[in-house]
């Protein structure tokens, strides 16, 4: 993904035309070009040929042709969308579901790139996503870490196409609406969590101070594994705060550090278990509750995008 001279945004696949080798290792840089590790055939930010090495001795070629294959790529609200075949295009509108005023809402355009980091977790792809569909289990699993901060098994929840929202209160939330003056608006940012899921595969987090973008993938050999890409994105006031050179411990470090003890040592941990039974097949299926709403939408979005039957909730 790159930046053209004229500031758009441009996607290609990561193949050199000549023998389809990955151009550029992953991960993120500052680069005008790219040269190939292999043979140093070289492509400029609108993905042209622009240079073959040694192009007397290879033969004569069109380099007009050999450009690198660009995919469907569009920027909205900050976020950039890229459909990995190529192809068509991508139609941002229908993507969101609905979404779109949120997005607005929350004035992307201000957080800024903070850190990323990428997790390896023994478990199903669609295990890690449902360990962001509830706060039913706050109150035991996380009673010493989130359930401080967030009300357990309290939370709204709407839907938008396959697309999904919940709002957790803070518990600080009665004492913030307390304070507010008859007449005035509440701090919603201040008072909640906003949670999202956005079809197929991402949780969108949205706290009083930074968004957190997790994007969780199957691994490609092993459907009891998975891979979960987290960037973090802090509002500019927060910027000064974990530069501080006299606070080094407000670094992104440790707050990924504070993060993933949640994910990692907690969520993921518990969905580790469940993986481990699921491989047993001694249960046929799962439970989802009332107050697990999101689940079944989760799974029902998937099945939709399989052709499969969807499931039924309960009668009540």
């Amino acid at each position: 993904m790159t930046r053209d001279g004229e500031g758009r945004f441009r996607a290609f696949a990561n193949t050199c035309r000549h023998r389809g080798t990955q151009v550029v290792p992953d991960g993120r840089g500052n680069r005008v070009r790219f040269s190939c590790p292999f043979h140093a055939w070289t492509y400029s930010s609108s993905g042209d040929l622009i240079a073959i090495n040694k192009a007397d001795r290879f033969g004569e070629i069109d380099k007009s042709q050999y450009g690198l294959i660009e995919l469907p790529a569009a920027e909205r609200h900050n976020m950039l969308w890229v459909k990995p075949t190529p192809g068509g295009e991508i139609d941002v509108d229908k993507c969101l579901g609905g979404l779109q005023d949120d997005m607005a809402h929350w004035n992307l355009d201000a957080p800024s790139y903070a850190a990323s980091q990428v997790l390896h977790a023994k478990i199903n792809w669609k295990l890690a996503i449902d360990t962001f569909g509830e706060n039913y289990h706050f109150d035991v699993l996380h009673r010493e870490s989130l359930s401080k901060d967030i009300r357990g098994n309290l939370q709204t929840h709407d839907t938008f196409g396959p697309n999904y929202r919940m709002v957790f209160a803070f518990n600080r939330f009665p004492e913030i609406a307390k304070a507010v003056p008859d007449g005035d608006e509440w701090p919603f940012r201040l008072m909640t969590l906003s949670v999202y899921f956005v079809y197929p595969n991402t949780i969108f987090l949205v706290d009083p101070y930074a968004v957190d973008v997790l994007r969780i993938f199957p691994d490609a050999d092993d459907p009891a594994k998975s891979t979960t890409a987290h960037a973090y994105y802090v509002l500019p006031e927060m910027k000064s705060y974990f530069a501080d050179p006299a606070h080094p411990e407000r670094s992104y470090e440790n707050r990924f550090d504070d993060f993933n003890h949640v994910i990692m040592n907690e969520d993921y941990r518990m969905a580790e278990s469940t993986q481990r039974c699921a491989d047993a097949g001694i249960q046929s299926h799962i439970l989802f509750g009332r107050n697990e709403p999101a689940l079944l939408h989760y799974h029902n979005a998937h099945r939709r995008g399989l052709g499969r039957p969807l499931l039924e909730a309960m009668p009540s």
